[in-house]
């Protein structure tokens, strides 16, 4: 399911890297291509990132369960981590 994400990650670093090339940037047609395309996927790979954050912070809040001391902070914070994981799920198509 996320493969396509995998996909676009790796393209949006290779366009990044690209438009960075003075070659690239003396071929001004090249140029605002690669930038169209690295444009049209930023905001899908930025809320997938956001997303993939969302999962690695629950699952430190979990092991923070495990933690007498830090029990009722990681409760609360694993609360709203999926209150926003459920969000994120509710308004992209990244999950």
């Amino acid at each position: 399911m996320f493969e396509k994400f995998d996909f676009m990650i790796a393209r949006h670093q290779e366009l990044t890297e690209a438009i960075g090339q003075p070659e690239i940037i003396a071929d001004t047609d090249k140029y605002q291509k690669l930038l169209k395309e690295l444009a049209s996927i930023t905001p899908a790979v930025e809320t997938y990132e956001e997303y993939q954050a969302t999962l690695t912070q629950m699952e430190e809040a979990k092991e923070m369960l495990q933690m007498p001391d830090m029990a009722d902070m990681a409760a609360e914070e694993l609360k709203q981590l999926e209150a926003q994981k459920e969000e994120q799920e509710a308004t992209c198509a990244c999950c």
